[in-house]
């Protein structure tokens, strides 16, 4: 019963993109191009059950996607949220980061899957048919599954990444996004919002 007015919506903005419009899979690329959106983190994160590594968990993954880039199994790329202490935190040279002022979207157009822990921007990858590598050895790990809005794989430790990367491309639903409109996520969200304030 309250006016238009007194109706906010709030998060990330509408997930679409002209840009990404007319993007497909690129699945026959020498090698796949990932993006890490890294997120702030506890020193402690947990690998499996109650057991704790002491070794931050950005750090673990950051040297492991720097041996895929070396070794040629994968071009990676890492995000950092805007949170982040990058004074705290030592990138190895082999690895190119995402600046903040560079659109999300001009980076995602060009990767074949997301890797991260609990990112809200996976989601936004995943509203453009892009699949999701999910991070398994953070405390943000069991919040959601991201298999549960599309294509998606649960990855246990750093060492499995590649073969998870691999393993999700050869999917016959390769970035088949489950979600109705995937296009339009905040315009759907809106629209039943309407639909209940008239009551319908």
């Amino acid at each position: 019963g309250r006016p238009d007015s007194h109706i906010v919506v709030t998060g990330n903005p509408a997930f679409y993109s002209p840009t990404l419009e007319a993007r497909s899979p690129k699945k026959n690329r020498e090698k796949p191009r990932l993006i890490y959106l890294s997120q702030t983190e506890f020193d402690d994160s947990a690998l499996a059950g109650n057991k704790k590594h002491n070794t931050n968990v950005v750090d673990i993954t950051l040297s492991e996607l720097a041996r895929i880039a070396t070794n040629g199994e994968a071009d990676v790329c890492v995000r950092f949220h805007p949170h982040q202490d990058l004074d705290q935190i030592q990138v190895p040279s082999s690895l190119r980061i995402s600046k903040n002022s560079v659109e999300l979207d001009h980076e995602l157009v060009h990767v074949d899957a997301v890797l991260t822990a609990s990112s809200s921007a996976a989601l936004q990858a995943i509203s453009y048919d892009i699949p999701i590598l999910q991070i398994g050895w953070s405390n943000r790990s069991d919040m959601f599954r991201f298999s549960d809005f599309g294509p998606s794989q649960f990855v246990c430790e750093p060492a499995e990444i590649v073969n998870c990367l691999r393993n999700l491309m050869s999917q016959s639903n390769y970035g088949a996004s489950s979600f109705p409109d995937h296009r339009m996520c905040t315009a759907t969200i809106c629209g039943l919002v309407e639909l209940l304030a008239d009551g319908t």
